[in-house]
């Protein structure tokens, strides 16, 4: 059986390699599945394109992921494959965005078969082979929901996969590698060959805007050393030398990754890499442990300047820890990235000014990025506002049915309405920041100042 998996056009930055369908791709094939895989932000496609390639492999399944800021644009590609393909080919759709949405996704969207929720391995295989037989009964796959008869049924959820170890390394070989960029942004010009990985996967801390902690789950999962070692090993061998970790807090268990660096050391791999941690997390000692093993670049989610906006996020780090872990960056020689939301509850033009100039003064990272503050379903952040997955069903020049901007991130706070007042925080911030590597997270283009505000 053919299973083709796809992952949507994208609005906003660009994406590294999609590592949830590779890891799907890998437990397909490595159960006997015939696996193809397209990334239509990645190479680029047209709709005429992507046209040529359903009729080109004619597959029997489709699974396509979404996530919030590209959730339309999934539901264009589950519109279109069944218009090429027709009404046998079984369409699946899964990611985070289905995963706290999936009545809303299926009363919508009769051209969906089946929603997976949540961890995908497990549920994708047994799935699979639900389709490959006779006769399909759904009810008897965990983690999915479906429609029947006009009726919405959710199966029991998938147990957790305690055992990160028993899966196999992702299928980089679905994708062409050369139309993924650096993750690495310093490492740009003399990375030869790079790629990511997950070591761990979950998250334990409750931040109000995240929606990872509910689909990974709380419990913190990581691979052993030992595993990732041989991952790392077989990707040298393959002429990679810059990979990124794509774990959302890297450094979570310090005993882990000093297991790891030294590991890394003794097997003498030629390797530069880099991570993303929270501030609150590293110590001289660790970091220079990790530049000792080739680590680069550390990125870290600082969010806000104002300590009642972090309080009222729950992050549970404090703009002293913060500064604290961009010194030891700077005593310890690894590039360091910054990334701030503006647009979170609580926030204004004096306390998003007040970040800016703490940035500027006290943090000063060598990379800063900007993002806005999203409603993703799933979060608390989105409870606050009482935005659902029923919100992501439009978009009408650039906004959901609520009237709130819609935008390359998804549904922004009601902060972004104002727009004078965003194009004022935006040139600030230009003109406060613009000496650092600057990105816009959750723009189409690189800035440009549309209107000068005084300052």
């Amino acid at each position: 059986m053919q299973v083709l998996l796809v992952s949507p056009a994208f609005r906003g930055h660009a994406r590294g390699l999609p590592l949830g369908l590779a890891h799907l791709g890998a437990v397909l094939e490595s159960n006997g599945f015939e696996v193809y895989c397209i990334d239509i932000a990645a190479q680029n496609l047209s709709r005429s394109d992507f046209v040529g390639l359903l009729e080109k492999l004619r597959p029997d399944v489709v699974g396509i992921t979404a996530v919030c800021a590209n959730y339309l644009d999934a539901i264009d590609v589950v519109s279109l494959t069944r218009q090429v393909l027709g009404p046998f080919t079984k369409i699946v759709i899964g990611g985070p965005h289905v995963s706290f949405g999936a009545e809303t996704v299926l009363s919508h969207h009769d051209d969906v078969d089946v929603c997976v929720i949540g961890e995908g391995e497990l549920t994708i295989v047994n799935l699979m082979h639900q389709f490959a037989g006779r006769e399909v009964k759904l009810d008897e796959v965990s983690g999915v929901a479906f429609k029947v008869s006009g009726r919405i049924v959710y199966t029991k959820p998938n147990p957790q996969i305690s055992d990160l170890d028993t899966l196999p390394w992702p299928a980089r070989h679905l994708f062409n590698t050369r139309n993924y960029p650096s993750t690495i942004s310093p490492l740009v010009e003399n990375a030869s060959k790079n790629t990511e990985l997950i070591a761990s996967r979950g998250c334990p801390y409750p931040c109000e805007f995240c929606s990872t902690k509910e689909f990974w789950g709380k419990k913190y999962r990581r691979r052993s050393p030992a595993h990732v070692i041989s991952e790392l090993s077989y990707l040298v061998s393959l002429g990679y030398t810059d990979l990124y970790f794509d774990d959302d807090i890297f450094t979570i268990e310090r005993k882990w990754v000093v297991e790891l660096c030294d590991l890394i050391v003794d097997y003498g791999l030629p390797i530069r890499w880099a991570c993303g941690t929270r501030v609150d997390r590293i110590d001289l000692q660790l970091l220079l442990k990790m530049k000792q093993s080739g680590c680069r670049y550390i990125y870290f989610g600082v969010e806000s300047g104002d300590e009642a906006i972090i309080d009222l996020q729950r992050k549970k780090a404090s703009t002293i820890q913060a500064e604290s872990a961009f010194d030891l960056m700077r005593e310890a020689g690894i590039y360091s990235s910054a990334a701030l939301i503006f647009g979170l509850p609580g926030e204004t033009l004096e306390t998003a000014k007040q970040t800016v100039d703490w940035v500027r003064d006290v943090v000063r990272p060598d990379e800063l990025w900007i993002s806005k503050a999203c409603c993703y379903p799933g979060t608390p952040l989105a409870r606050k506002y009482g935005i659902t997955a029923e919100d992501y069903e439009m978009r009408v020049d650039g906004r959901c049915g609520k009237g709130w901007l819609y935008g390359s991130g998804g549904i922004y706070t009601p902060f972004f309405n104002n727009n004078e007042l965003v194009i004022h925080i935006w040139d600030y911030i230009h003109d406060e920041l613009g000496h650092l590597d600057l990105g816009f997270g959750d723009e189409l283009e690189p800035y440009v100042p549309s209107v000068k505000c005084a300052s």
